[in-house]
């Protein structure tokens, strides 16, 4: 998982201005790159199977600056299922068996020119994949079970915070809060029919599926009212492709 975190805040200098939401601007870029790659490392050949659930790292910090406060906290968990035949051992370990990434970018502005005086949110997103070779199959893989089944699913989230205070001299308050936070669970899911090889290869199929949620809130002076906030939630994408990788290999 890799993470980018990119934005800006203008802030008013007069103090009336300073409670006029127009007064604002603000954007904030967020793109978060994520998913599962499966690799092999066994002692020998034979049937194994698996199942797992990881909680992945996590990481947080804190930046004050001289428009406020911001914090970020990023962190990625995983599961696996597999189930593979294997009729040598593989000479050079790990054996990498596939890999499906997605990265999606989401651009949240306020009171900016392509939304004034209001909430923007633009995405974009793009994906890769990679698969174990036709040649590998033939040489590791057991031709007397039926198939080989891999499942991995990794769930990278990340959440932005920022918040505005009175500057030094004048009472503390909370003047502007903003928050986005972001899931994105990338499923890969690679199935290798191990009957009739080598031909039964072209049939081997990577699925990945994914979907994102992003969640947004923003407040004006949270401390004394909550009519100035505001809060939602967005399913930005769901996606579902089949490749076909050792086709025609």
């Amino acid at each position: 998982m890799s993470l980018l975190g990119l934005g800006y805040v203008f802030v008013p200098n007069g103090i009336i201005d300073k409670f006029e939401p127009d007064s604002y601007a603000a954007s904030v870029l967020l793109a978060v790159q994520g998913g599962p790659s499966v690799v092999l490392n066994v002692p020998d050949s034979g049937l194994y199977t698996a199942s797992e659930k990881l909680t992945g790292p996590s990481w947080s910090d804190t930046q004050e600056t001289e428009v406020g406060i911001f914090s970020e906290t990023v962190g990625i968990n995983a599961s696996l299922s597999a189930k593979v035949g294997l009729s040598n051992k593989p000479l050079n370990q790990p054996l990498t068996l596939a890999s499906a990434y997605f990265t999606p970018g989401l651009l949240v502005s306020w009171n900016t020119s392509n939304s004034p005086q209001q909430m923007g949110v633009t995405y974009s997103s793009f994906s890769s994949t990679s698969v174990i070779t036709a040649t590998e199959i033939k040489k590791y893989f057991d031709s007397s079970k039926a198939d080989a089944n891999l499942s991995v699913t990794a769930t990278p989230y990340a959440k932005l915070t920022y918040g505005l205070f009175t500057p030094p001299g004048y009472p503390s308050l909370d003047i502007v809060s903003l928050s986005v936070g972001y899931e994105n669970p990338v499923t890969a899911t690679l199935n290798i029919p191990l009957n009739n090889l080598p031909s039964s290869i072209e049939d081997s199929t990577l699925k990945l599926t994914s979907s994102g949620v992003l969640t947004v809130s923003a407040g004006i002076l949270p401390s004394l009212t909550k009519s100035l906030s505001w809060s939602d939630k967005f399913k930005v994408y769901s996606v579902s492709d089949t490749f076909s990788p050792l086709k025609n290999l």
